[in-house]
Formats: C-alpha cells, structure tokens, sequence
C-alpha cells in the first residue's frame, strides 16, 4: 500500500471491466460509480473488455493512454477472472494503484487482497467507498473508509461494512457516454 505523504495526487480513475472473451454484457456497477464520482469532480474512464480478446500488450497500450492515478475493476468470480488478474498485473507493472470490487471480492475479500497486484478492495456498493479512499489517498481522511479492505504493513485488513449508501432518487445517471465500444 502507498504510504501518504508521497506527493502522489490520485485524481484519475479507469475503472475496467475484465469480463470475459465470450460475452458481452454492460458494466452496471462501474457505469453507475463512474457517474458518481464524476459529479464529484474525479476524472473517470471506462473501458469495457466484454466479448474481446485481450492480450498484455493490448492491456498495456490502454491503461497508458489513459494514464490514470487509479485502476479499478468490477471483478466476477469464473472464467473472467483470469483477465482481472492480467489487467492487475499490467496495472502494478505500470505503476498505478489496483482497486478491486465486486461479487468476487465482496465473498473472498482477504483471499482477493492475497495477490500481490490488488492494492485495496469494495465490499458492497462502491460509491461512496472509492470516494473515500481516493481521499484517504490524497490526505484528506485519516483512515480507510467503511467497506473495504487492503493492507498496511503486510496485514490485511478488512473495514467495518459501508454505512453510506446512495439515494437512488437523487443518484446521477450511469455513465453510458463513457462507452466506446
């Protein structure tokens, strides 16, 4: 885990959806927290591998186009987690940070945070929750927010569970625009 007062300033986010080759489905979640977060003021991408095939060197090329402080993932438990992991590892290797949320997380959120390339990771709806940490990133909380874990000094650590949840009358429209494909 970074260790605050690095001067690093965490202010983009590429959220990823890994999927798999086969199918091809939206990424709901990371539509609906891109849209959150970006009426908060973060710079969010989307990029949605869903019926692709993707290789390291495809993988690589986008996340330095984007050039995010911040890759997240909506990640499932099956044949797509493969693709998480190689979106992890390319991530770690480019120097970014690895948030993972998620079905897969959500259930397996010590053994998720086992695997070196995943920094911290959302338990539940993520929110409030990525907002949160992308502060504690920037220096302006002093802890991990609720529903989370991630690691400090080699230990994992997992949150109490989220108590902010969003109000679906007042919550901004998933982030469609951001779709390219």
């Amino acid at each position: 885990m970074l260790k605050l007062g690095e001067n690093k300033k965490f202010e983009k986010v590429l959220f990823i959806a890994p999927a798999t080759e086969f199918g091809a489905y939206p990424p709901n979640g990371l539509l609906s927290i891109a849209g959150f977060l970006r009426e908060k003021g973060v710079d969010v991408e989307i990029i949605d591998y869903s019926g692709e095939k993707i290789s390291k060197k495809k993988v690589t090329e986008d996340i330095e186009k984007s050039d995010p402080d911040i890759v997240a993932m909506g990640v499932l438990t099956g044949p797509g987690l493969s693709r998480a992991l190689l979106v992890s590892d390319v991530a770690k290797e480019l120097g970014k940070y690895v948030i993972w949320g998620g079905p897969h997380v959500t259930i397996l959120p010590k053994l998720t945070l086992q695997y070196s390339a995943v920094d911290s990771v959302v338990l539940g709806e993520g929110e409030y929750a990525i907002l949160e940490i992308i502060e504690f990133l920037n220096g302006k909380r002093d802890s991990m927010p609720n529903g989370v874990g991630y690691k400090q000094n080699s230990h994992v650590i997992i949150s109490q569970p989220q108590t902010k949840f969003i109000d679906l009358e007042t919550k901004p429209l998933p982030a469609w625009d951001l779709i390219n494909n």
